[in-house]
């Protein structure tokens, strides 16, 4: 159940946690490479709202499933993405080849997850508060709750290594540490400025993320 998770959370955000303050560059002016403690922060204070502006969720989703489709669906094939309902039903609608059900599967993805994790921000379990009660957790955590997947701290490990810039585009890199699972992640996000403001538009090394995952518990491996 945690490898649909990751997946998803990797095409949004997989939210870090317990990092120092954000600080900007000597000028004050926000760098590419601030973008993760920035997003940390958020975390901390429970901000789900920054925490989604800065990062573009139906983007993200559509260009991991346009790139990255055939092996999704591999790895639903071997049995290492539990699918519950509603999301083996989005699994068969991206399927289709159908512009509308394909745009209704990624909206209905992108919402759900946009539900899960201003859940776990708000609720403060992303920052390694106690669990939230499981009751609730159903209730306000859509469709990924519902899998059982865990709240658990992501702690992005500082400093993000700016790889490329220009004037409205970057790429930078960053470990992201999580604790369910033990692994350390890493992460290629490509961003986008709007002014003095960067944001995550797509996850450049999804392909090495898929392979990084391992079955959940239970799953035979062949």
């Amino acid at each position: 159940m945690r490898v649909f998770f990751v997946l998803l959370l990797f095409l949004g955000l997989i939210v870090p946690l317990q990092a120092p303050a954000a600080e900007t560059n000597a000028g004050g002016t926000e760098t590419p490479a601030d973008l993760p403690a920035l997003l940390q922060r958020g975390i901390q204070e429970r901000d789900s709202a920054f925490v989604l502006q800065r990062v573009d969720m139906e983007g993200i989703l559509d260009a991991a499933v346009t790139e990255n489709l055939p092996q999704i669906n591999a790895k639903a094939g071997r049995g290492e993405l539990p699918l519950s309902p509603p999301l083996a039903a989005a699994l068969s609608a991206l399927n289709s080849g159908g512009e509308t059900l394909q745009g209704a599967a990624k909206t209905f993805l992108a919402a759900e997850l946009r539900k899960f994790i201003a859940y776990g921000v708000e609720s403060g379990a992303f920052a390694g508060a106690a669990p939230p009660h499981a009751a609730r957790s159903l209730m306000e955590g859509g469709v990924f709750a519902e899998l059982g997947v865990p709240f658990t701290r992501k702690t992005f490990l500082l400093p993000a290594k700016l790889l490329r810039q220009d004037e409205k585009n970057a790429l930078i890199q960053v470990g992201l540490y999580d604790e369910g699972s033990r692994t350390v992640y890493p992460l290629r996000l490509n961003l986008s400025g709007n002014g003095p403001l960067w944001r995550i538009t797509r996850v450049d090394n999804m392909e090495e993320l898929l392979g990084l995952l391992a079955p959940p518990r239970g799953t035979a491996q062949n």
